[in-house]
This record gives C-alpha cells, structure tokens and sequence, in this order.
C-alpha cells in the first residue's frame, strides 16, 4: 500500500519541481533585460535580420562609389549593388578597384590562372582591358585623377591617365600601401609605401620624406595606411600608432589603438558624422573611431555586445561615400554599413 501511494505521489512532486525550475529560469534572464545589454530579452531585441545577399559570404575587402552605384570587392571578385542585391561582374580575379572620373576600375592580377599577365580593366557594359602588365600590381587612388601602380620587381608607375603610365620611378622591391591627395602642402599628393612616406606632384615623386621631428625609436611597426581631412594628412602604422602631419614632413604622434593594422589595405579614413570630423581606423578586430585630437570615442568593446562579428573581424577599408555620407566597413565578415542612428547593417 505505501508503494503504491508513494508512485501515485512522485509525478506531483516532479510536477513541481519542474515548474519552480522554469519559474526560477524565466525570472534569472527577465531580470537581465537592462540597459547594459544582458539578459535573454536584450539579446532577442539586438538579432540581427536574417541576409540572405552572396556578399554576405566572403570577405569584402574594398568599397567604391561611382555615380550613385556602390561597388564592392569580396571574394576576389566585383559586385555591384542593386537594391538589397549584389550581383557579382565576373571577369577573373581581381586585386583592387577604384573610381576615375566617372568610371570603375580594376587590376586583375596573375594569380587567377586564366589569365597570363595583370591587366588594368574598366567597367563598361562588361569588363574592357585598357592596359596590360607583366608582373602583379595594385592601383592606388591618389586624388585629381592620378593612379600608383607597382609591380614585384620594384618600379613604381605614376600617371593621371590609367592608360598611360609613362612615368616611372624605382622604389626598390616594396608594395604601395596608400596615398591621399592634400592642398596646401609642399606636395599636392603622398603616398606610403610600408617603410617610407613619398611626396608627388601627381605624376614624379620625391625621395622618401623623413619624419625630422621623431627619432627611430618613436614609430614601431611598417606604415599601414594614410588619409587626410583636406588640410591635415594622418597616418597609422601596422602597430595602431596614428600620426598627423600639416607638412608631410613633419609629424606628430596622436594616439595608439588596441589593435593592430593590416599592411596591404588602407584601414582609414576620414570621416564625418553628424557634422563632426573623426578618423575611423580599421584593425584586426574591429574598428576604432578616433576624434582629430587623438582622443578615441569608440572602440571594439563598446559594441561587441550588439554586433560581435564586427567587433572581432578583420577591416580591410573605412569607406564613406561622397553621394550620401553612408559608411562602409569591409571586412573578413562581410560587409557593413553604418546608418543614420549610428547603428550597423550587414549588408
């Protein structure tokens, strides 16, 4: 009799055990639904929409505006936006891409195996080669028009006419990282290679600029990438060390980010938000915003709760389009786009 009373008893006591359990459970992540971000009902508020566009999976590595159309480079390929669609232009295998009046151009390089030399190639209708290369290259957009190219064996072509790169000066066997187009300055143009700052008056270059205010010791790591806000050129080296110039010859240290830069693209820009001036830096996890006095007003821990993707991806290119002010960050996670709240999109 007392076995009998004690099986017909257990499903109740169960009954109620579970029942505190899930009350327990419900109460725990309902109270953590606060400002700071934690709780399951934070997390449901903060989901992402579901992206079902290709680009969404590869790296995005560049970023270009021309007209009012958005270009991108992932995966080693072009893809053109269309509404909430990316479509991809084919072509080969494509290093870089830029804007020349108007037109969009890309470098595809020897790596793709069907092709045997680099070609230059603009976008009209379909893909048009306008200059051919023996060797790898990279296109660099320098302002006014005027375009880098350097092959592997060391010399540099610089020209205003991506179909003739008469001019040429030998920098030895180094890559070009980036250059910015600045008024008002000894040079009209610079450009960096990943040991040494190059000024041009668009179409020769100087010798190598010295920092003549700092010592060796006061830079660490290869230079990353340079930009500028119309008068004042910054530069940021592989070790997030960010510098600023009003001569290009003179620089002054500004700030350190927490992270490191990548070398090959140029992982900064200037930008404007809401009528303020700052610097966005690209890092291996992440980007940085930096107000112009060096004081840093966003960094990687301040988002990582609402987009972790983002704040632990590698960002290849700051972009900011000239049509609309609208943000693009490439990165190994795709591509984003910041909107109007501050917020990001992942396109």
């Amino acid at each position: 009799m007392s076995i009998l009373k004690y099986k017909t008893q257990l499903p109740r006591v169960m009954t109620r055990i579970v029942t505190l359990a899930l009350l327990s459970f419900l109460t725990l992540f309902s109270t953590g639904c606060n400002q700071d971000g934690v709780g399951i009902f934070y997390t449901i508020s903060q989901e992402e929409k579901q992206i079902t566009s290709k680009i969404s999976e590869v790296s995005v590595y560049q970023v270009v505006e021309v007209g009012s159309t958005i270009y991108a480079l992932g995966g080693r390929t072009v893809w053109q936006q269309s509404g909430d669609n990316w479509n991809s232009l084919g072509g080969g295998y494509a290093y870089n891409i830029v804007e020349d009046s108007g037109t969009l151009y890309a470098f595809f390089n020897n790596d793709d195996e069907n092709l045997d030399d680099g070609q230059i190639r603009r976008l009209s209708g379909g893909w048009t080669t306008v200059d051919d290369f023996s060797d790898d290259g990279k296109l660099v957009d320098i302002g006014n028009g005027a375009y880098a190219l350097t092959l592997s064996g060391g010399t540099l072509h610089i020209s205003n006419s991506l179909t003739d790169l008469s001019q040429t000066t030998s920098v030895g066997s180094v890559s070009i990282v980036g250059g910015t187009n600045v008024g008002g300055m000894t040079y009209s143009h610079y450009l960096i290679t990943d040991s040494s700052v190059y000024g041009s008056d668009g179409t020769n270059l100087s010798t190598p600029i010295a920092f003549t205010n700092l010592s060796s010791t006061d830079k660490t790591g290869d230079f990353a990438a340079i930009t500028d806000d119309g008068t004042n050129l910054y530069l940021i080296t592989t070790t997030g060390q960010v510098f600023s110039s009003t001569d290009g010859s003179n620089w002054t240290y500004r700030n350190s980010v927490g992270e490191s830069v990548d070398v090959d693209f140029g992982a900064a820009s200037y930008v404007t938000i809401d009528g303020t001036d700052y610097l966005i830096i690209g890092t291996f996890n992440g980007y940085y915003q930096m107000a112009l006095d060096g004081t840093i007003t966003e960094s990687p821990d301040g988002y990582a709760a609402s987009y972790p993707e983002l704040a632990e991806a590698l960002v290849y290119q700051v972009y900011q389009a000239p049509s609309n002010n609208d943000i693009y960050l490439a990165t190994q996670n795709g591509l984003w786009k910041r909107t109007d709240s501050g917020e990001f999109e992942r396109q």
